[in-house]
């Protein structure tokens, strides 16, 4: 069974936050994501009225996966379920902060015979566990989740893990939506295949993104960027922002206030935002403000 120390505390498994490459990393483009510690879960034995049925999920699809099942010890695992063994997580389920990576990072931490030592043989390795959730699955999520370090992927498939500061200004906006990942990125795959124009422009903020991505990692000022990839979004990833926040939306970037951003695929969840001063932060929202680090 998992041991758990006398207390009841074990390790705990943070929520991510894509910076920058929402979509165009399930491209291979270039992307930054980072821990956010304010939201974690960790696996623990519940007290029976809890729900396993991730844990259940993710156990069935390492078994009938023969590129995984010989990986982890699965006898444990399946003997800890039985006995009660939950993930308990504050991140929500559905917000585009990475709750389904923070249990598969669980799962591989805990139970994985082998750990890869090879940063992209483990962000393949995580992939493929996390797409029992999601279809297909970057391996992105986990990996930080399982790292607890920011981590940068470039243009050329490269992985490392980064020093960089959560920059000023950066919140997260409520939605209070919850939403389905798949059916977000299987539209993102049609509009590419079938609309020319949605695609040069995804191209575009393929180019943003490299250049926010390298001012992340140099310190330097993020809010150009970060209005440059709103307004292309406003414009041609409308299916993915929830219509009631068109308006709040568009009002940032007219004013100059703030300016939001998908987190993760849309459709809901949360809104990843930078305010351009104190108190500008959109009316009528709940917002989480992200210190710096």
């Amino acid at each position: 069974m998992l041991k758990i120390s006398k207390t009841g505390s074990k390790l705990s498994y943070p929520a991510k936050l894509l910076l920058f490459g929402e979509y165009t990393v399930t491209l291979g483009s270039g992307a930054l994501a980072v821990p956010y510690d304010g939201l974690s879960g960790k696996l623990e034995y519940g007290t029976g009225e809890e729900k396993s049925e991730g844990l259940e999920k993710l156990h069935i699809h390492l078994a009938t996966d023969p590129n995984l099942a010989a990986r982890f010890d699965l006898k444990r695992l399946e003997k800890d379920i039985s006995c009660g063994l939950v993930f308990n997580s504050g991140i929500p389920e559905g917000y585009g902060l990475g709750s389904s990576g923070a249990v598969v990072a669980a799962i591989y931490d805990q139970y994985a015979l082998i750990k890869e030592t090879e940063l992209y043989a483990l962000k393949q390795t995580l992939a493929a566990m996390e797409s029992v959730f999601h279809g297909s699955g970057s391996g992105l999520d986990p990996l930080v989740s399982y790292l607890g370090r920011p981590v940068m992927a470039d243009d050329d498939g490269n992985l490392g893990m980064v020093e960089v500061s959560l920059p000023e200004g950066l919140f997260l906006a409520d939605t209070g939506i919850s939403r389905s990942t798949g059916p977000l990125v299987a539209l993102f795959r049609k509009m590419m295949d079938e609309d020319r124009i949605f695609s040069d422009i995804v191209n575009q903020l393929k180019e943003v993104n490299r250049q926010a991505i390298r001012a992340s990692v140099y310190g330097h000022n993020l809010w150009n960027y970060f209005n440059d990839i709103s307004t292309i979004q406003l414009s041609a990833f409308r299916p993915m922002i929830p219509a009631a926040y068109l308006d709040v939306w568009q009002s940032g970037l007219e004013s100059g206030s703030y300016a939001l951003k998908l987190c993760g695929a849309g459709g809901g969840g949360m809104i990843l935002g930078m305010s351009a001063g104190e108190g500008k932060f959109p009316e009528g929202m709940k917002i989480i403000k992200l210190s710096p680090k």
